[in-house]
């Protein structure tokens, strides 16, 4: 078990800095297939944060931002699992998506 990338793996689940740090370290001669693999799902949920804010401000509804939060904390939590087992774990339904858009990380 390589330390390293786990800390990295979990270090790019912080909003901004963290995927920044993650995918600077992630380059050249060293670069990894399983921090590669969570850069571009956490890239992924955290465009859904930025985005989903938006829309779901709009909304001006106690109901429909503790579901958004609810959706954003699970799809975290799921991934920080599959770190923490160093397994793969796409997210269900959109993690697929994020693979082929950001496979150039």
């Amino acid at each position: 078990m390589n330390y390293k990338l786990n800390y990295l793996a979990v270090l790019a689940h912080l909003p901004i800095l963290g995927i920044l740090i993650s995918l600077t370290s992630n380059t050249g001669d060293e670069k990894n297939d399983f921090l590669s693999f969570y850069n571009r799902q956490n890239l992924g949920i955290n465009i859904i944060i930025i985005f989903g804010s938006v829309i779901v401000r709009n909304f001006n509804s106690i109901y429909v931002t503790s579901l958004f939060l609810l959706l954003i904390s699970s799809s975290i939590i799921y991934s920080l699992a599959g770190v923490f087992k160093n397994k793969k774990l796409v997210l269900p339904i959109i993690g697929n998506y994020f693979q082929n858009q950001f496979k150039n990380l």
